[in-house]
């Protein structure tokens, strides 16, 4: 992760993705459903899960646009609407603790769907399930035309920002004008995405920032590993992202949310940079900060790379 890294489909969210997924240790989907079978018959033996051996262009595609039809149309959409009316207190100096709990939330619908699409594949129902996906979709991601890459990430792109959407009552990519995201923002070129998370990685691995990881996250116990990913999301919205409340100037989120709501500053941001998700030098800037707020905290780095790789 300290090395140029080849593009990675997920990495824009690889910060709360990494979190959240520590808190769902066993996503337990259903590999059958109810059927009416003669009686006189036996049922067949469990099918050992094995995933594709190797992933497809085609497959690919067609995770893409199978996930997107849950998160739409599908119970996960009941449960984004569910996470959407979680009440956020007053915008212009927003409760960062709310701010975490939805976005917890909806990353553990957004990731179930995922992982349900995943297990009628053959991949485990775990979040080893998703990182192997994911591992093989970078892999295929470098030997793609240039077309089909693209189609894909936009897909990818589309995925992300339908989750946002339905979670924090922004509009859906179909509904959006040309070039334009949440509604009123232009899209950031590659440029303006890499300046930004060099930023937001520069303020990551800061002494400061890292002293308070070690002050409030890094004394929490390792056998309460949720509550200590918690404390590490809450401190990279409040320090990092939203930076000191009474400078605007300091505050990473405030061109994404004219001066008022800085929780949506937040989500629009991230819906910006999912344009911008498998950039290698961003894959680089945010792998190393992430290993520096893992070593504050008091996390292995042994064990954020074997969960990461683990199949």
């Amino acid at each position: 992760m300290l090395r140029l890294l080849r593009p990675n489909p997920r990495v824009i969210s690889t910060i709360s993705t990494t979190i959240t997924t520590n808190n769902i240790k066993q996503l337990a989907i259903p590999t059958s459903f109810y059927a009416t079978r003669h009686l006189s018959t036996s049922p067949p033996p469990p099918q050992q899960q094995q995933p594709p051996p190797d992933l497809t262009y085609p497959i690919a595609s067609g995770i893409n646009s199978s996930t997107l039809l849950l998160i739409k149309h599908g119970l996960p959409s009941r449960g984004l609407a569910e996470v959407s009316k979680i009440p956020t207190l007053n915008p212009s100096t927003p409760d960062v603790t709310i701010l975490v709990e939805q976005w917890q939330k909806m990353m553990e619908v957004h990731l179930s769907a995922q992982v349900h699409v995943l297990t009628g594949l053959g991949y485990p129902p775990t979040e080893q399930g998703i990182a192997m996906y994911n591992y093989q979709l970078s892999e295929l991601m470098s030997t793609l035309m240039p077309g089909q890459a693209d189609k894909l990430q936009r897909d990818s792109r589309d995925l992300w920002r339908t989750t946002l959407g339905l979670a924090f009552n922004l509009p859906l990519p179909e509904d959006e004008g040309e070039g334009k995201v949440a509604g009123e923002y232009d899209e950031l070129d590659v440029q303006q995405a890499r300046e930004l998370m060099y930023d937001v990685s520069v303020r990551m691995g800061s002494k400061d920032f890292l002293e308070i990881l070690k002050e409030e996250a890094g004394t929490i116990s390792r056998d309460d590993m949720k509550r200590k990913h918690t404390k590490i999301q809450e401190l990279l919205i409040e320090k990092v992202y939203f930076g000191d409340m009474a400078e605007e100037a300091d505050c990473i989120v405030s061109r994404f949310s004219n001066g008022k709501n800085r929780t949506m500053g937040y989500v629009v941001l991230q819906s910006l940079m999912a344009k911008h998700q498998s950039d290698p030098l961003i894959s680089q800037y945010v792998g190393q900060a992430m290993m520096k707020v893992f070593e504050a905290s008091g996390i292995d780095e042994k064990d954020v790379r074997a969960q990461a790789t683990s199949q």
